[in-house]
């Protein structure tokens, strides 16, 4: 007997949470295997998304009568969701002692497309942080950072071959660069151009501290994967304090962050939340349903405070203002910002 198109309609309206959620269901447990696999690495990238779309496809599954698909979906979907909660802007941080130095580092993604400087050199000028990390600079952007010598002296460039140079990355500073010491051992300056990476060790009141700036590609099947074995050999020069910043375009709770934070002997920086969305769509928008690519990596010695995301700029990705302090500093160290207003 024939199927009428009517009958294929309430078929298919009945089956299409299953359909839909299986594949979601599929994913989700795949992501979670992304250290075997750079592909399954890929697809964990939105693990968050997929959580939050099985939990709410449980309930409709439940109502066509599949509580078994829809126990496993709410299972899958509130472990999946509890692993990503440690990355979301939760209030995550934690209280400095009473006159204990604070610094501010802002991570930028410029984007290679802007046309319009003056909003990120505002917001720098405004936040004043004590020092910038930024990713997708081009000779423009080279040129208007010069707007900010006088606040920031100090200034990193390190280019990487990419298409339209678009994975360079710079490091401006309020505070000098040191550029020899006999006593701390490990890298003070590194330039790492096709692993889009660089850093410098900067003088915060006389504790040497390291600062990275990081530009990975995209996952599998980019070059994200490679990128990261050639970081395994970089980053484990670097010593403590130590502050890795960028675009990873990666998720905090990927394989690849965690490679990163495993070989620089660092732990990932939680509360931050999505900062990335489709160019073309408006970039606050982001905030809410984007992709957690912006990260950080601090070191042991490095105590987080606060991480924010600043207005949205000419970009696709959303500012990062870390506030954190040092644990070998003292309630005696001038604070540079305070000196200077």
């Amino acid at each position: 007997m024939p199927v009428s198109f009517a009958n294929a309609v309430r078929w298919l309206a009945r089956a299409l949470p299953a359909l839909v959620a299986v594949p979601m269901l599929l994913a989700v447990t795949l992501g979670f295997f992304g250290d075997f696999y750079p592909a399954l690495d890929t697809i964990g990238q939105g693990r968050l998304h997929l959580c939050v779309g099985l939990l709410l496809f449980a309930p409709a599954l439940l109502l066509r009568r599949g509580s078994s698909l829809a126990l496993v979906c709410a299972v899958v979907g509130g472990l999946g969701l509890y692993s990503t909660l440690p990355f979301l802007p939760l209030g995550h941080g934690t209280e400095a002692s009473v006159g204990t130095p604070r610094y501010t580092l802002l991570q930028m993604n410029l984007d290679i497309y802007s046309t319009d400087q003056d909003r990120a050199l505002s917001l720098i000028a405004r936040l004043r942080p004590d020092i910038v990390t930024a990713e997708e600079l081009s000779a423009s952007w080279v040129r208007g950072f010069e707007k900010l010598a006088g606040s920031y002296p100090y200034r990193f460039y390190c280019k990487a071959p990419f298409l339209r140079g678009n994975g360079d990355v710079a490091i401006l500073s309020r505070r000098p660069f040191i550029e020899v010491s006999a006593v701390r051992p490990g890298e003070l300056t590194v330039c790492d151009g096709p692993n889009a990476f660089g850093a410098k060790t900067v003088d915060f009141n006389g504790i040497p501290v390291t600062i990275g700036a990081q530009h990975l590609r995209w996952p599998w099947p980019g070059r994200q994967p490679s990128m990261v074995q050639g970081l395994k050999t970089v980053l484990p020069r670097l010593r403590d304090p130590l502050i890795v910043a960028g675009d990873f375009n990666s998720a905090p709770w990927s394989a690849s962050v965690r490679a990163l934070a495993q070989a620089s002997g660092t732990r990932i920086v939680g509360g931050i939340g999505p900062t990335w969305i489709k160019r073309g769509l408006p970039p606050e928008l982001g905030r809410w349903i984007g992709l957690p690519i912006d990260n950080m990596l601090v070191s042991e010695s490095v105590d987080v405070l606060k991480v924010e995301r600043p207005e949205a700029v000419d970009s696709d990705h959303l500012p990062v203002l870390l506030t954190f302090t040092l644990r070998f500093a003292t309630s005696k160290e001038p604070d540079v910002r305070s000196a200077e207003r």
